[in-house]
């Protein structure tokens, strides 16, 4: 069985951009969710969403990435928030210790 293809999902609304990802964010996907991110901060977006629920797979290449957004937040002034994913995705966040660095929210 394949995992399923890998989609990243740009939605802007009122100055905040919403990130669904689904898939595997790994090294080979970790470019378009850099392109998304890149995006909306063109775009004028200050707060960043990135909902991680639908993602099957997360490798070290996505924690990278997503940390990296993550201090860069904090050192330009917008925010970034993540709405958790499955256990297995955030039990990673967990085990490196990165589940205190994040903030997530509830889906809304």
């Amino acid at each position: 069985m394949h995992p399923p293809p890998f989609r990243s999902n740009l939605r802007i609304s009122d100055g905040v951009a919403r990130i669904h990802l689904a898939g595997e964010l790994d090294m080979s996907t970790a470019p378009a969710v850099e392109r998304a991110f890149e995006e909306a901060l063109t775009a004028g977006c200050r707060r960043l969403v990135v909902d991680l629920r639908n993602l099957a797979f997360m490798d070290s290449t996505g924690l990278v990435l997503l940390t990296r957004w993550d201090i860069g937040a904090q050192r330009d002034g917008y925010d970034m928030t993540l709405i958790r994913g499955r256990e297995p995705i955030h039990r990673l966040f967990e085990l490196t210790g990165l589940d205190r660095q994040f903030t997530f929210e509830e889906p809304g």
